[in-house]
């Protein structure tokens, strides 16, 4: 198994084992390592990290922000504030609903699904409190 990753993937550049540890050398970069850099950040929040919590940040949110920082969303929350609350919860449902037909149904891994469903939450969480945000209650005179 080769230690590349084509450079269109999450994880481009070269993965090499260091102490049980994934490190991921970008090209042209020092060598760089998630999780020395997650366990970093939550101390610097005041937390004292756990090796799940720096797993979580460095293995699942870490490609995550990666898809949020590369895809360019809307600076004022346009992939999300236009449909409010409820509006990303029926995304949610969507992405749930994917990831469970390709991962429980099929028996097939789908990171991709994972990681949509969680960027999805996020927005759910970011969301205005408006229910309907911008577009307004259903079957309303402002809808």
């Amino acid at each position: 198994m080769s230690d590349e990753f084509p450079e269109n993937s999450m994880h481009y550049g070269k993965l090499r084992t260091m102490s049980g540890r994934r490190d991921i050398v970008l090209p042209d970069q020092p060598a760089f390592s998630p999780q020395n850099s997650a366990e970093n950040f939550l101390k610097e929040c005041g937390l004292d990290p756990t090796p799940d919590a720096v797993g979580q940040l460095a293995e699942v949110f870490l490609p995550c922000l990666r898809i949020v920082c590369e895809r360019g969303y809307d600076p004022n929350g346009g992939t999300w504030r236009p449909a409010g609350r409820l509006g990303m919860l029926t995304e949610v449902r969507k992405k749930f609903d994917r990831l469970w037909d390709r991962a429980w149904k099929n028996g097939k891994n789908h990171d991709d699904s994972a990681i949509d469903l969680i960027n999805v939450l996020g927005f759910y969480l970011r969301a205005d409190r408006e229910r309907f945000g911008d577009w307004g209650e259903p079957g309303g005179k402002d809808a």
